[in-house]
């Protein structure tokens, strides 16, 4: 398993400290307790706003606490700068829990205080997302139940379709915005969703094909007086492209004559059925993911309701003749032929669970490391139904990126998406720009005390400092070459993606692929070292690629955490070592306080000095 992998590392003094160590390892009764000392005592506001959104993440997400969680926001509101992010806290609660009128009423107070475009981005997708969900849930549910009026799904379309203007390539609103125009029949909107949340693979062979239809049929698409063929090309096209609930929004659209296609059609009959052994497949895991964090998952009972389920869609599959017996062990083929689906169930840092997602890139590359190589094939998957237990656990603070073995390589696209475009709103928004630069300040004046405890150490305002300048040194860059304006924030998403792409897709995962060619037994930590070693030795720009190991979980007890102190303390040491070729680099202080005293050339060269490969070659 690669990418953004978190974890606790030495327990500091500090209560944001604690918590932030204890969560990062799924210790959540601890996490709570220090998140709350931080939310009544932790001098900076920044460290307090933390503190509270995450503690009532715990409280209703995992303890099931929703009254606590409400004391908890109610406090938060109360700390500078924080009723905007308590009130889309309180909007995601009280959506996960169903009660979408409320939530859509909170979203909307978040709006109108919201500050910058993140926030404002941010209350739009929950107000947005609390308009579709029901209506979307009602049509999946066979129509049963008011409709939601036709108003609001109007309204989140506009809403949904300026955010996507303003910021093409987020996968959260182009998502929505797919699901709004399906249900309003609006095939311009539809068409400009799918390609804002395809932005960066627009030009692969997967996704090309489905481009071309949709880009055919949408533009002047004709509502309900479309053709049963027309509506059939388009809900295969949406499959194709993994965007299933849009595609059952629109197989079960009625046409003008009140006939639906899901009706008619076996293919369109299991794009639904599809999308409802998904929906029901998520609930089920989440809530086995949740026991877990409790310490209550009985994963043999969680295996059989997945059994349950799949064999419950399994007559819904469209089958060239009469349909089969159920066969457990056919299930992934049955599903990848006609969906692209990709699961692996297993083991994951000591925990069952599941990744479930969807084939949307295939491509095949050769990897040349230290004279030894290899083809290897590449797959990143989208429409994720579970990204595995501690992506869950981590709640969108890291997650999972992916796995490889044997010279395939599987990424989790999602992550990697939206990353490029964080990058770039912390250096285009002032706002959100402003308010990075004080949390980043405030660390970076604890980070000495962190540093005298520990020669390696995760240090949060090193971390943060070594990742705004990275993102700016591409802008200007970019910026240097006339790019200005939305070809600029187009150039970037492209280079910054393809940058982390590089490292830790082609690099890492390419390294795990030529360690496992050569059969050298190697532990799962030695592993993770070497692949690191490689993420950052051939990385075109290193320090993108230095936030998966000057990461919250150094130093901790899974093999990421312990390959990542030990590949930053080789860098200590051949900083070290070469202190007189590092301009301004003062001995006498913390060489990890200085990391950003390195050059590109001289990152890779301490990765490089440490990696055995790097000398013996392919021997």
């Amino acid at each position: 398993m690669f990418g953004f992998a978190a974890g606790g590392g030495e327990v500091p003094g500090r209560p944001i400290d604690r918590a932030r160590a204890a969560f990062a390892s799924h210790r959540f009764a601890e996490a709570a307790d220090a998140y709350r000392q931080a939310l009544a005592s932790a001098e900076e506001p920044s460290e307090r706003r933390d503190a509270g959104r995450r503690l009532a993440a715990i409280e209703w997400r995992v303890q099931g606490d929703t009254a606590a969680a409400e004391r908890t926001l109610t406090t938060l509101a109360a700390v500078p700068e924080g009723s905007v992010p308590a009130a889309l806290e309180r909007a995601r609660m009280l959506a996960a829990r169903g009660d979408f009128a409320a939530a859509r009423d909170v979203a909307a107070l978040a709006r109108r205080a919201a500050s910058g475009a993140l926030q404002e981005s941010h209350a739009v997708t929950a107000w947005a997302a609390a308009a579709i969900e029901p209506e979307v849930r009602r049509l999946l549910a066979g129509g049963r139940g008011p409709a939601t009026p036709a108003g609001e799904i109007a309204a989140a379309e506009e809403l949904l379709a300026a955010q996507v203007d303003a910021a093409p390539g987020e996968l959260r609103p182009a998502q929505l915005l797919m699901l709004a125009a399906a249900l309003r029949e609006d095939g311009a909107a539809l068409l400009r969703g799918w390609e804002s949340y395809y932005l960066l693979d627009l030009e692969t062979e997967q996704l090309a094909a489905a481009h071309h239809t949709l880009a055919t049929l949408l533009p002047a698409w004709p509502g309900a007086s479309a053709a049963r063929d027309q509506r059939l090309q388009l809900v295969t096209a949406l499959v194709a492209s993994r965007v299933f609930d849009a595609a059952a929004v629109v197989a079960l659209a009625p046409a003008a004559d009140g006939s639906r296609v899901v009706g008619e059609d076996p293919v369109a009959r299991q794009a639904v059925a599809y999308a409802r052994f998904l929906r029901e497949t998520e609930r089920v895991t989440d809530e086995y993911y949740r026991q877990t964090a409790l310490g209550r998952g009985d994963h043999k009972a969680w295996r059989k309701e997945l059994t349950e389920l799949t064999s419950r869609l399994w007559p819904d599959l469209a089958w060239p003749g009469k349909t089969p017996a159920f066969d457990r062990s056919q299930v992934p083929t049955a599903l990848g032929s006609r969906f692209g689906t990709v699961i692996n169930m297993g083991k994951t840092g000591g925990y069952e669970d599941l990744h479930l997602g969807h084939v949307v890139v295939d491509v095949r590359r050769r990897v040349e490391q230290y004279g030894c190589g290899g083809e290897l094939r590449f797959l990143a998957l989208d429409a994720m139904v579970s990204n595995g237990f501690q992506s869950w656990a981590w709640d969108g603070t890291a997650a999972h990126g992916g796995w490889g073995d044997r010279g395939q390589i599987v990424q989790i696209r999602p992550g990697y998406a939206d990353g490029p475009l964080r990058a770039w709103r912390l250096l285009a928004d002032p706002v959100e720009r402003a308010r990075r630069e004080a949390e980043i300040v405030a660390a970076e004046a604890a980070d000495p005390a962190r540093a005298a405890a520990a020669t390696v150490v995760f240090l949060p305002g090193v971390a943060g400092r070594l990742q705004e300048r990275a993102a700016a040194a591409l802008r200007d860059e970019l910026a240097a070459r006339g790019l200005r304006g939305r070809e600029l924030q187009a150039a970037f998403l492209r280079e910054d993606g393809s940058a982390v792409l590089a490292a830790s897709i082609f690099a890492h995962e390419g390294r795990h692929a030529i360690d496992d060619a050569i059969a050298r037994r190697l532990s799962n930590e030695d592993l993770e070292y070497r692949a690191k070693l490689s993420e950052l030795a051939f990385a075109p720009r290193p320090f993108l690629a230095l936030p998966s190991i000057l990461h919250p979980n150094l130093g901790d007890a899974t093999p990421h955490g312990r390959a990542n102190a030990r590949v930053l303390r080789g860098v200590v040491d051949w900083m070290g070592q070469h202190a007189r070729e590092v301009p301004g680099l003062d001995p006498a202080r913390s060489l990890l306080l200085q990391l950003g005293r390195l050059s590109d050339d001289q990152l890779r060269a301490a990765a490089r000095a440490q990696d055995p490969l790097a000398r013996t070659g392919c021997k």
